[in-house]
């Protein structure tokens, strides 16, 4: 097997879209966990040269069980020292919002189910190759908290979800239309109209 680098993969077979499709895959979790790694790595020694104590990964994992559903995660680094600590998320991607939302749960969850981390005064960052975004503490409020059990209470309840069909939506799913009447192979028509507003 010939690779680009220490890691290869056996080519897929002529004409087998799986093993073409798994292959493209695995490169691409190869890839993004050998950047990741060496995001984290970095963003550690920049911790401990700070004179913080940084805990990873594994290290950082919890469960806070509510009354309808357990929230579980592991946030990539938290950095502590003294009574100060701070949540961070590597990523290697583009910037997104759901990244600061992620960094939010963190925040919110880990001094509930960490014993450690009880009256340690928090905040929160996502790290990217060229910059960080800070997350204050105080992002984590009434609203937010109040936002994040209604989720988790819809997202646990037995009532199923509201069904929105659209072909950007349906093309992932594998239920055919034989068991899925309102299913959406092609995207509709727009509706259109005419105005002499401009």
């Amino acid at each position: 097997m010939k690779g680009d680098g220490w890691y290869s993969f056996p080519p897929p077979k002529p004409g087998d879209r799986a093993a073409r499709a798994v292959h493209f895959l695995s490169v691409l979790y190869t890839e993004w966990l050998l950047n990741h790694t060496a995001l984290v790595n970095e963003r550690i020694r920049n911790w401990e040269v700070g004179g913080f104590e940084v805990d990873v990964e594994a290290q950082n994992r919890f469960e806070l069980r509510g009354k309808t559903a357990t929230l579980a995660g592991r946030p990539d680094i938290i950095a502590h020292r003294e009574d100060a600590a701070v949540i961070v998320d590597a990523k290697t991607g583009q910037e997104s919002p759901s990244h600061a939302v992620q960094v939010m749960i963190y925040l919110y969850a880990v001094p509930r189910a960490l014993e450690r981390y009880r009256s340690a005064k928090l905040r929160g960052q996502v790290t990217y190759r060229d910059h960080t975004v800070r997350i204050p503490a105080e992002a984590v409020d009434d609203a937010f908290i109040e936002n994040l059990g209604t989720l988790i209470r819809r997202l646990s309840s037995d009532e199923p979800a509201r069904r929105v069909p659209s072909r950007q939506e349906c093309r992932f799913c594998d239920i055919t239309d034989a068991d899925c009447p309102v299913r959406v192979e092609a995207a509709p028509e727009p509706e259109s109209a005419t105005t002499d507003d401009f």
